[in-house]
C-alpha cells in the first residue's frame, strides 16, 4: 500500500492512541501499571547514562510526562485528550 510519510505517521498515533484508550477502559492505570520497582533507584540500580549516578524517581517521572506530551496525552493520567481524540477522529472509540 503505497503511503506517504504524513498518512502513516497518523496512523500510527491513531493505532497507538486507540491501544492506550483501549487499556485504560480495561483498568489500566498509570499509578498502577507504570510504576517501577525500587530497586531500579537504589545505588546498584540502573545509572543515569549522562552522569553515571542513580536513576531517581524524579528523572524517570519527567520522561514519562515528556513521553504523554509527544503523544498529546493527560501528564497526570495517562488518558488521550480530547483534542488528541479530536485530532485523530477517535471519538466514536473513546465513548466505548
Amino acid at each position: 500500500f503505497p503511503t506517504d510519510p504524513e498518512t502513516l505517521e497518523l496512523r500510527a498515533d491513531r493505532s497507538w492512541t486507540l491501544l492506550r484508550i483501549m487499556n485504560l477502559r480495561d483498568g489500566f492505570s498509570r499509578n498502577k501499571q507504570e510504576t517501577l520497582p525500587d530497586r531500579w533507584f537504589r545505588e546498584d540500580g540502573f545509572k543515569d547514562y549522562a552522569t553515571g549516578d542513580p536513576l531517581r524517581p524524579e528523572t524517570v517521572e519527567k520522561m514519562i510526562e515528556d513521553y504523554y506530551g509527544e503523544w498529546g496525552w493527560d501528564l497526570e493520567t495517562g488518558a488521550p485528550t480530547p483534542e488528541t481524540i479530536a485530532r485523530l477522529s477517535l471519538e466514536e472509540e473513546s465513548k466505548k
